[in-house]
């Protein structure tokens, strides 16, 4: 189980299924690259990346999305 932030929320599960409960459009996250099986499980889970954003995290340089 992992934890998505939604309009600052954290919510549990990648499925989007307590996102969409809250009428969210779609899930954020934030990892490193470091952290290979993490990203593939949440690509699996059909998370997109994204190009680089700030982020206060210094060790986040991956960021992914999954629309709803």
């Amino acid at each position: 189980m992992s934890v998505a932030i939604v309009d600052g929320t954290p919510v549990l599960g990648l499925d989007g299924e307590a996102a969409r409960a809250t009428k969210a459009t779609h899930l954020y996250l934030e990892t490193n690259s470091a952290l290979k099986p993490a990203i593939a499980l949440y690509e699996s889970f059909g998370f997109v990346h994204l190009p680089p954003r700030p982020t206060p995290y210094a060790r986040a340089d991956v960021f992914m999305e999954k629309r709803l």
